[in-house]
């Protein structure tokens, strides 16, 4: 039994350095084509994040605010005209501090179907559409991201304009969810990053780029959402983001190269030419499944028992992580609207913007100084347990400074998610990239849809009570993440082990 179980593991070793060999060599021939458009998908990057990050820092204020003016006639004369920031600091049993309570809490409902209306259809276009993109190519999925965006930021625009229903909203949510939301641009992006990169330290290196890239773009928007706001109102904001996402749109029409170049003259008609009898059909329909069948495969196929151990410990590490990371500052904002910050949205937008940029400049300065001499998977465990601690000091902060000082903690809180996802590309050849990215898409849509559900609701429901709990579920859901990750940091040096035996 232990003769064929070690046997097991020389034929995985040796699948594994043939396997790597391949991709390497693959990798290179495309790496030496594509310097320039490196700068093309920068721009993307850009435009998507600062008109999402608008969206996302806006969203929240703006329900807020409609639901004050929702309850607005429940206040008494004395107290009809003031800012809902007096509100907040009303005693306990006055009944202005009640009404505010109750906008707090429908506030955090509508926070829940938003990311319900769009990850919900996200699961299935996400895997789909990125999955395919290894055939179709990133272009095109980038494209069907930007314009599902475009709708959506659109439609919150006419809300704010025409004081629409909050239900528009939603719809906009549902139209960014069928053409794959974020995950699905998340997932063509780092696809994208992969087929222009070499599988080691200098795709680690572009992925963290981009992330810082992403960043500072977000460090911006929270600054340029917060000031608006207090200035303008919330229309010019929805406008700018709108008129930001359009530009987007129009640089991946006209702009941005493709990078797949793998199919042949016969296989890209059959994939785009539509099929006029039945068994074509069938046909197209089969290889469209077998597609999405390669999303499981990583996880579930029998092969080298090392790497299928390791795709499974890095995904869930990378679940446990997202489902509080991914609703973080939705959650923060209402935290910080509420008692005993009543903070203003300016104020939230230069929180928001120093706790991003500290992040983002730590992230950049730990990947370049500290990789020479810690793994990448150390950082990312290291990172783990810093954000697990984080959330329990937002818990029981009960003032700015010490509110603040999460701002050190949360310095390495961008490292964990493109760790994990350098790793697994680096596990992963390079016509199955786009399937790898659909899997860990579809899985970082689960963490937003279950984390938005869940905090949400959590904190919609305990906040009469103690409005930090939710902090504190997140804090336990965190942790179990590092778990995984050393368990992957020990099978790894099994691993090693096990080479230098053979």
């Amino acid at each position: 039994m232990f003769a064929q179980l070690y046997q097991s593991d020389v034929q995985e070793t040796a699948g594994d350095v043939q396997s790597t060999t391949q991709s390497t060599n693959m990798q290179s021939t495309v790496s030496g084509m594509c310097t320039s458009r490196r700068y093309v998908v920068f721009l993307l990057i850009i435009t998507y994040f600062l008109a999402g990050g608008i969206f996302a820092h806006q969203c929240p204020q703006y329900t807020q605010h409609r639901m004050a003016e929702h309850y607005r006639h429940m206040l008494n004369d004395s107290t009809k005209d003031r800012h809902s920031k007096s509100l907040c600091h009303e005693n306990k049993t006055d009944p202005s501090y009640i009404v505010f309570t109750h906008i707090q809490q429908d506030a955090a409902k509508w926070s829940i179907f938003y990311p319900l209306a769009s990850k919900l259809p996200a699961l299935v276009t996400n895997i789909v559409l990125s999955t395919y993109s290894d055939v179709l190519g990133r272009r095109l999925v980038f494209i069907i991201c930007l314009s599902g965006a475009t709708a959506r930021i659109l439609l919150f625009t006419l809300v704010i304009w025409l004081k629409l229903s909050l239900s528009y909203i939603v719809l906009g949510c549902v139209i960014d969810g069928l053409t794959g939301s974020f995950t699905t641009f998340f997932a063509a992006l780092y696809s994208y990053i992969s087929d222009i990169t070499l599988p080691d330290k200098q795709r680690t290196i572009f992925i963290v780029l981009s992330e810082l890239i992403r960043s500072i773009v977000i460090t911006c928007s929270s600054i340029i959402t917060g000031n608006l706001i207090s200035q303008v109102g919330f229309f010019i904001p929805a406008l700018v983001s709108l008129f930001v996402e359009l530009l987007g749109l129009v640089v991946a029409i006209c702009f941005l190269p493709e990078t797949v170049q793998t199919l042949s003259q016969n296989e890209a008609i059959v994939v785009e030419t539509p099929s006029q009898t039945g068994s074509r059909t069938c046909r197209c329909v089969m290889r469209m499944l077998g597609r999405i069948s390669e999303t499981l495969k990583f996880y579930i196929e029998k092969g080298p028992r090392f790497r299928r151990r390791k795709y499974i410990l890095l995904i869930l590490g990378f679940l446990f992580f997202g489902i509080p990371g991914l609703n973080r500052s939705v959650i923060e904002t209402l935290y910080l609207l509420g008692r005993p910050f009543c903070w203003s949205s300016d104020k939230i937008g230069w929180f928001h913007a120093a706790q991003t940029a500290i992040s983002a400049s730590c992230a950049m300065i730990i990947t370049y100084a500290f990789r020479k001499y810690i793994s990448d998977q150390l950082i990312a465990t290291i990172s783990v347990v810093c954000v697990g601690v984080s959330y329990i000091i937002e818990g029981v902060a009960n003032n700015e400074p010490v509110f603040y000082s999460v701002t050190v903690l949360t310095a390495v809180s961008t490292l964990p998610i493109p760790m994990i996802r350098s790793l697994m590309s680096s596990l992963t050849p390079q016509d199955k990239q786009g399937a790898l990215n659909a899997s860990i898409g579809f899985v970082e849509g689960i963490c937003a849809l279950v984390g938005a559900a869940s905090n949400n609701t959590i904190y919609s429901t305990t906040m009469t009570i103690y409005n930090g709990f939710v902090f504190f579920l997140m804090s336990a859901l965190t942790f179990p993440s590092a778990v995984f990750l050393i368990s992957f940091i020990v099978l790894t040096r099994l691993e090693k082990k096990t080479q230098t035996e053979i």
